[in-house]
């Protein structure tokens, strides 16, 4: 029983690193749902670390008084949330920023207790990154791993009539659908589209755990970071306080509740913060890539003398001349389905194919525009 767990296991981890020997999208498509995932799966494996260990550490004054287990009073502060007061200088002074005696009681504090929150956002934000990309193997179905399959297998230097046949049944299924491919040029671009919008959602979501301090001082935060904890003064210190206030409220003798003061340090805060920073950069950067991608879309949907040139890189050994009467014979659609195709077989097979490919298009004299 043992085994068969570890098997499968095994294979399920092996297959998220493994890499595909059809690909059906683009590197900055990869980047999305493998590079983001991983990288919010070994901070969430960081998180889960500190959390079971001690998460939280509440000191009290009068704790004899209290007479309770300080795991209890830690849990407690844990799950209602430490908190912190406004940074103004007293005359009494303050040990941290934020932890200081009230001014009174209607004074304001900030609760800091987001990361009872953290678990699902970290899966929401892996659902999202991944949805693109389950939209995507949806629409594409297998397609270009089936038409691929059926060279891929052969030998370039065996020239027996199995690749001819191979090489024939490829060349008539392109004929036969040009103008049919629509639907799959689309998909890809919408699921681009996609990708975009989700990581702008998850550049809000950020914000918001911030209290939207880090879009309006995001840009100098990693000036900061190497400021000593007590001297900082910044919004992220704000938001990630490592030391922080609790209260614990108990019983007296006489039945009045009696407010206890507590300081608690919080050394999740220091993976957070880290965590909020790179990841806001990170999704500015993937942000970036990803508009740069819809824009290059856009470029290539309306210049066919780009498209001949990028075909023509991908393919070193086809003839100019074909690949030209290609690209002015057959729609974006068309031209992105040989695109992907030319990725996934050897060079030398492709050039046969679009020969082949080119003289069946002469022949029967069509023309999808």
């Amino acid at each position: 029983m043992f085994e068969v767990v570890d098997k499968v296991s095994g294979d399920t981890f092996k297959s998220a690193f493994k890499l595909e020997s059809v690909k059906t999208d683009t590197v900055v498509f990869r980047l999305h749902y493998k590079l983001s995932v991983w990288l919010i799966i070994l901070y969430s494996i960081a998180y889960v670390y500190v959390q079971l260990n001690k998460p939280i550490s509440c000191m009290f004054s009068k704790a004899d008084e209290i007479g309770s287990n300080s795991d209890v009073m830690n849990d407690f502060c844990w799950v209602h949330g430490a908190y912190s007061l406004n940074r103004t200088s007293l005359p009494g002074g303050q040990i941290f920023p934020g932890v200081r005696g009230f001014t009174s009681k209607e004074e304001p504090v900030r609760y800091h207790n987001y990361y009872i929150w953290m678990y699902f956002i970290i899966v929401c934000m892996i659902i999202m990154l991944h949805t693109p990309r389950q939209l995507w193997r949806c629409i594409e179905n297998g397609l270009l791993k089936t038409l691929s399959e059926k060279i891929q297998v052969c030998k370039v230097l065996a020239r027996d009539e199995d690749i001819q046949k191979r090489e024939d049944n490829l060349v008539e299924f392109l004929v036969c659908h040009m103008g049919y491919h629509r639907w799959y040029a689309v998909g890809f671009i919408v699921c681009e589209v996609l990708n975009v919008i989700v990581v702008a959602c998850l550049m809000i979501v950020l914000d918001m755990i911030t209290g939207h301090e880090f879009s309006m001082h995001g840009a100098t935060s990693f000036s900061y970071l190497g400021t000593p904890p007590i001297e900082r003064t910044d919004p992220m210190s704000k938001v990630f306080p490592i030391l922080g206030k609790c209260t614990f409220n108990k019983y007296g003798p006489s039945g009045n509740i009696i407010p206890y003061d507590g300081i608690c340090v919080l050394p999740l805060n220091v993976i957070n913060e880290l965590a909020v920073v790179f990841f806001w950069y990170y999704f500015m950067v993937i942000l970036t890539l990803g508009l740069t991608g819809l824009v290059y879309r856009l470029i290539l949907g309306c210049s066919k003398r780009i498209r001949i040139s990028i075909l023509s890189a991908r393919t070193p050994l086809t003839l100019p001349e074909d690949i030209s009467f290609i690209v002015n014979k057959c729609s974006y659609s068309d031209w992105f389905i040989l695109l992907q195709i030319s990725g996934c077989i050897d060079p030398v097979l492709f050039r046969e194919v679009i020969e082949k490919f080119v003289q069946k298009v002469r022949l029967k004299d069509v023309s999808f525009l």
